[in-house]
C-alpha cells in the first residue's frame, strides 16, 4: 500500500509505504469494470465456445450487471456483423445457441448503436447496419 508523496526530479511521481502488513479490502481487489458490452465482450474473447447463459455469469458483476436477454440480443447482434458464428442452432425453449467468436479486433468492444449498427472502435469502421447497405 502506497501514497503519493510528491513530484521528485525529472517530473517522476515519488511515492511512500504507508503499512505493508494493512489487508487489502475486496473493494482494491476488485477488478474495474465498464459496460455491459465490455464485459461480455471480454468473456467472449477468453471463452473458447459459449451460450449466452455463460456469457451472463461470467460477465455480469455487482457494478455492471448483464441479463440473458442482453447476451443474446448482442450474441445475435454480433452473428450477423460477422464477429460470432453459430456453432449450435438453438431449439426455443430447449436449448440455446453455442457461439464461437471468429473475428476478434482487439480490446475494445463493437458497440451496438441505436441505428442498429455495429461500430468497431478497433478498426474505425461502422460493421453492419441491420437493414441497410454498406
Amino acid at each position: 500500500r502506497v501514497d503519493k508523496a510528491g513530484i521528485g526530479d525529472k517530473g517522476r511521481k515519488l511515492m511512500r509505504v504507508l503499512r505493508p502488513d494493512m489487508p487489502i479490502s475486496p473493494a482494491e481487489r476488485a477488478v474495474p469494470t465498464g459496460t455491459p458490452q465490455g464485459n461480455l465482450w471480454r468473456s467472449m474473447q477468453k471463452l473458447r465456445s459459449f451460450m449466452p447463459t455463460d456469457l451472463v455469469g461470467v460477465s455480469s458483476t455487482p457494478t455492471v450487471p448483464v441479463t440473458l436477454e442482453y447476451a443474446t440480443a448482442y450474441c445475435q447482434v454480433l452473428t450477423r456483423a460477422g464477429y460470432l458464428k453459430i456453432e449450435r442452432k438453438a431449439l426455443p425453449g430447449k436449448r440455446e445457441a453455442i457461439y464461437r467468436l471468429i473475428r476478434n479486433t482487439g480490446p475494445q468492444a463493437p458497440v451496438l448503436r441505436r441505428i442498429r449498427a455495429v461500430v468497431d472502435p478497433n478498426i474505425g469502421e461502422i460493421v453492419h447496419v441491420a437493414g441497410g447497405m454498406l
